[in-house]
């Protein structure tokens, strides 16, 4: 028989780790255990001594308190489950069994705080505010629009009439001049004619 370590010796003798070092004097484990890495183990003198200390009825005991604690642990989760249940009930009966809005909002002012409704109800009345606010811009802007191109359609007509006038105008005074220089030709031709036949008319004589 070999040495073995507390957990092989505890499922061989059919005990808990935790028995076993609760049983053992600080002088067994000085003269039966050794360390060996990070674990103890136990020579074959330790091992029958630590055997022979677990008797039947201590064996009978040990098992009887692992089904008591086992016992316990089924009955919380049963509890907890019944709790659970429980819970679940309630909110299933206490939340609206349909989706609709007026039920929802009605579901929610009674559950709600009246100061959280408050809340609520003053951000709901902020955003109808921003997008009455929002319309009324949109508006004024489509106006603005509006008068902004009558406004460039007008310069355009001005603009128009103007280069109309501009040319009417210099079409004038081009006939005007064409006709100035044409009398002043005129008027030259006619002196020079008047010279001549008043020179004809003395050497004639003579």
């Amino acid at each position: 028989m070999s040495k073995k370590t507390i957990k092989e010796l505890a499922e061989e003798i059919g005990v808990s780790k935790t028995a076993i070092n609760n049983n053992v004097t600080p002088i067994m484990r000085e003269q039966f255990f050794s360390k060996v890495g990070n674990r103890f183990e136990i020579n074959e003198e330790g091992q029958d001594v630590i055997k022979a200390m677990f008797t039947e009825d201590v064996i009978k005991n040990e098992k009887l308190e692992t089904k008591t604690q086992t016992s316990q642990t089924e009955s919380e989760k049963a509890i907890d489950k019944s709790k659970t249940t429980q819970t679940q009930t309630k909110l299933t009966t206490t939340r609206p069994k349909t989706s609709e809005t007026s039920q929802t909002d009605a579901y929610l002012k009674n559950e709600l705080p009246e100061k959280a409704m408050a809340i609520i109800e003053n951000y709901q009345d902020q955003i109808k505010e921003k997008d009455q606010q929002l319309s009324e811009l949109h508006n004024l802007l489509n106006q603005q629009q509006q008068l902004t191109l009558q406004s460039n359609q007008h310069i355009q007509q001005l603009q128009l009439e103007l280069s109309k006038d501009n040319e009417d105008n210099s079409s004038q005074s081009e006939t005007e001049y064409s006709s100035f220089t044409d009398n002043e030709v005129e008027t030259e031709q006619n002196k020079k004619e008047a010279k001549k036949g008043f020179f004809s008319r003395l050497f004639s004589k003579l």
